[in-house]
């Protein structure tokens, strides 16, 4: 039965009537659902009947909006039993509330400190004496530790149990508060007593997590696998700017106190050259770039969520080289980050419109390196490369509301890292050379964290040590050829795992 609008005198779920008054046998009026949306009533029945040996139970009152005159029975007959009235509105009247197993307030976002939800007009006693009150609400609501809503106002007494007394307040899939429900003689009314964010909250920012990773993974492409190509490029042709491509695809695990998995791409296209200069040989490279991927998120409670990512923008890489062998390199790169999120597995997402959770977030990045380095030439045209690097970059804070409604902001993510190691190339020939090399990696920040309500999330975080292999290779097809290749594999273990293939192609003009 639903009531939307208009007025009439009775709504029942269901009814049975036998003239005589007596129903030989039993008879149950059950499983019926009634619908408050709007417009007026004089009484309510989940059921009814006023013959004897009927049994009224397991139906459902949804109020909403309707103004009603009389009574909401959860039933009238023999025996009443789990009967449940869900409450869905604010500001909401009527005469009287009667045989209800269950009253579940679901309050809405509008419901704020100081709030009546139901105001009973009549004169006539209210007994809730083993009715058991829970009480929801939306993510986006406001209400917080020390406020107070009164969810039933009287005319008569009220009478309550143990049972009614207690409970908890879900805010959307965020934070739980604990209740305390007081009545008086006239009044039953809810003070949020104190509250925690839920701990599935920490997957929420391992989105961010895996956008900082995925911005330091295009800084190690640039210090790294760009380096070397814009390096042969320019080599190449001497004073002139070389077009150079490169990308590479990797498979990463974050190890942020729970875990991201991080499939992603990095491409840049730019120029390369190096320009003589009276203390030895600069290379510039200018370039843009673009990276995207998909990352799932894994806490130790089992929830998950997966997201993708994408950032584009522009840098530039430069070397000076000593005639020493004595090196300085840096880059600049700022651009800006997009990403979304979705689980389907955080506790109170069914009140979503398909069970799930999501939000979409961008922000600016800035990335910046500094390293110094030497190489050294050995016997046969082969080198020995020995550097420390240091890495920064900064995704910035970013307000994102949830499909259940809570309203979060993302602090900035700074991670700073250094690297120290060493790279042996060897010479094969003229056109070919395969190198190989060990680094280790500290992080010393990258965490992330969120707040909302005046609550604030768990912090995955980056820091830790990382070990990284790489083998790779420079081709040239042929000694006539404009081309040139490289190729390259590296491996990681501890904090960061996983692998990462690059490939490079420059043509000289």
């Amino acid at each position: 039965m639903n009531l939307n609008q208009g007025s009439i005198g009775f709504v029942y779920g269901g009814e049975i009537d036998v003239n005589s008054g007596v129903f030989s046998g039993t008879a149950t009026i059950a499983g019926n659902t009634v619908n408050l949306n709007g417009g007026s009533c004089g009484a309510v029945y989940g059921g009814k009947s006023t013959s004897t040996g009927v049994i009224i139970r397991d139906n459902i009152i949804n109020w909403t909006g309707s103004i009603v005159s009389g009574t909401i029975y959860g039933g009238i007959g023999t025996v009443c039993t789990g009967n449940t009235l869900n409450v869905k509105g604010i500001g909401l009247t009527a005469g009287n509330l009667s045989n209800f197993s269950t009253i579940n307030y679901i309050l809405p976002a509008s419901t704020a400190d100081g709030t009546t939800v139901i105001t009973l007009t009549g004169t006539e006693a209210t007994d809730l004496t083993g009715t058991t009150v829970n009480v929801d609400t939306t993510g986006a609501s406001s209400l917080k530790g020390g406020d107070t809503v009164t969810l039933l106002k009287t005319n008569g007494t009220l009478t309550t149990s143990d049972t009614t007394l207690g409970g908890t307040l879900k805010q959307g899939v965020s934070a739980t508060y604990t209740l305390k429900l007081a009545a008086d003689t006239n009044d039953l009314k809810l003070q949020v007593v104190g509250g925690a964010l839920k701990a599935q909250t920490k997957s929420l920012v391992e989105t961010a997590a895996g956008i900082v990773s995925q911005v330091n993974s295009g800084a190690d492409f640039l210090a790294g696998t760009w380096s070397m190509n814009a390096a042969d490029a320019a080599g190449a042709t001497p004073g002139s700017y070389t077009p150079v491509f490169a990308a590479s695809g990797s498979n990463l695990r974050a190890n942020s106190g729970s875990y991201v998995d991080i499939h992603g791409q990095s491409m840049a296209l730019g120029f390369a050259a190096e320009l003589k200069d009276h203390t030895g040989t600069l290379l510039l490279s200018p370039m843009v770039e673009y990276g995207k991927g998909n990352y799932t998120s894994h806490l130790d409670d089992g929830t998950r969520g997966d997201g993708s990512s994408h950032y584009f923008g522009g840098g530039i890489y430069a070397r000076q080289m000593q005639p020493d062998g004595l090196y300085y390199e840096g880059s600049l790169r700022a651009g800006r980050t997009t990403a979304d999120y979705r689980s389907y597995d955080l506790d109170g997402a069914t009140g979503t419109s398909d069970g799930h959770v999501s939000y979409d977030t961008d922000a600016s990045y800035l990335g910046v390196h500094a390293g110094v380095g030497q190489l050294q030439k050995l016997a046969g045209g082969d080198t020995l490369d020995y550097y420390g690097k240091y890495f920064y970059s900064h995704t910035g804070n970013d307000d994102v509301t949830l499909s259940s409604g809570e309203a979060y902001h993302f602090d900035a993510v700074e991670s700073q890292r250094i690297r120290l190691g060493s790279r042996f190339t060897h010479k094969v020939n003229a056109q070919s050379s395969l190198y190989a090399g060990l680094a280790y990696q500290y992080e010393f920040d990258g965490s992330a964290q969120a707040h909302y309500n005046g609550f604030s999330t768990a912090s995955p975080s980056l820091k830790g040590s990382s070990g990284m292999l790489e083998l790779g290779c420079h081709l040239r097809p042929s000694a006539e050829s404009r081309w040139l290749i490289d190729l390259g594999l590296n491996g990681w273990s501890g904090k960061q795992q996983g692998v990462t293939a690059q490939a490079g192609v420059q043509l000289a003009f």
